[in-house]
């Protein structure tokens, strides 16, 4: 099943949308991408990202999403780079 853009001019598969179902949808980007702020935010804004990913339904298609597009930054699926490479490994 296919879904129209909302401009109507593609369409997107049904996989794409699990990035609209993400428990992050409505969080600040920044809580994501934690190694842009300084060190005591940025270990609050990691703990609150695994928190939301924790409870999140998506993970599987996210971390399959950070993997397959080598993502370098920020905190997928609950995972922090240097994590998601670990998994590669």
């Amino acid at each position: 099943m296919t879904r129209r853009s909302t401009h109507g001019l593609d369409t997107l598969p049904d996989a794409i949308d699990w990035r609209q179902r993400g428990a992050c949808r409505q969080e600040d980007a920044a809580l994501f991408f934690p190694e842009h702020l300084n060190a005591a935010h940025a270990k609050v804004a990691l703990e609150l990202a695994r928190s939301i990913c924790a409870r999140c339904h998506v993970q599987p298609e996210c971390l399959a999403y950070a993997l397959e597009y080598e993502h370098n930054h920020g905190v997928f699926a609950g995972l922090t780079a240097e994590k998601r490479r670990q998994v590669t490994r």
